[in-house]
């Protein structure tokens, strides 16, 4: 049995072979991602990318590393923090975590990364062996043109769209905490709009082509929205 005791770290078993001092976790496909790559007829599948950071109970964060021969399995090697014990929290990405309060938090602000969707993942469980579940929708935005986008906002007539969330495990749905105390300036950012979610596709923006979709992927709490509910405004470098 080549089991990792050595230093108490949780292991995130998959069907290969196992290595001193990793981890491996099963990614369910099509539910969750890290990287989205269309297969040709709509439908999406899900890997692993390498540096991908999860944190375990708030306390350890570890690194993956894609395993080439199984896609949706990464080995996970301990970066930082404290060694966790059961029962394990793990959630994707790591930053989720509240370093201050350990709760979980869905930032108002997301990043962009080409070709990449960061929606949120989490595994819970007692035994060394993770896997992980999609807690978020997505939107996928295609955009053309040949303007360069400064960034994406979302704003919601009537759904939190940031702020502390807890996971129910028998549905792994993400729900935002609707007590405004712990929304509204909880993480020390003053009066915010609790139903706007924004994507930065930083100073220098994203090019868009004119024959050439490029995709945008924003992530929301799961949640039935009303008609007309959400309304998108897509900002360009030169502010327009």
């Amino acid at each position: 049995d080549n089991d990792i005791h050595e230093r108490r770290k949780p292991k995130l078993v998959g069907h290969a072979e196992e290595r001193k001092d990793k981890a491996r976790a099963a990614l369910i496909k099509a539910q969750t991602k890290t990287t989205l790559e269309n297969n040709g007829d709509g439908k999406y599948f899900v890997n692993w990318n390498s540096g991908d950071l999860i944190n375990i109970n708030a306390q350890a964060v570890y690194s993956a590393e894609p395993n080439s021969r199984k896609a949706g399995y990464a080995e996970f090697t301990f970066v930082k923090g404290q060694e966790p014990e059961p029962p394990y929290r793990a959630v994707y990405p790591a930053d989720l975590y509240n370093s201050e309060d350990k709760s979980l938090y869905f930032p108002m602000v997301q990043q962009y990364e080409a070709g990449r969707c960061n929606a949120p993942m989490m595994a819970m469980g007692d035994e060394e062996s993770l896997l992980f579940h999609n807690i978020c929708g997505v939107i996928c935005f295609s955009l053309t043109g040949t303007d360069r986008v400064r960034g994406i906002e979302l704003f919601s007539e009537s759904r939190r769209l940031w702020g502390r969330f807890s996971v129910a495990p028998d549905t792994w749905t993400a729900k935002v905490d609707e007590d405004e105390s712990q929304i509204i300036g909880g993480m020390g950012m003053g009066m915010v709009n609790p139903n706007y979610v924004a994507l930065d596709c930083g100073e220098d923006g994203v090019q868009l082509y004119p024959d050439e979709p490029t995709d945008f992927y924003m992530y929301l709490p799961a949640n039935s929205y009303p008609e007309n509910d959400l309304r998108v405004n897509i900002t360009g470098t030169e502010g327009g």
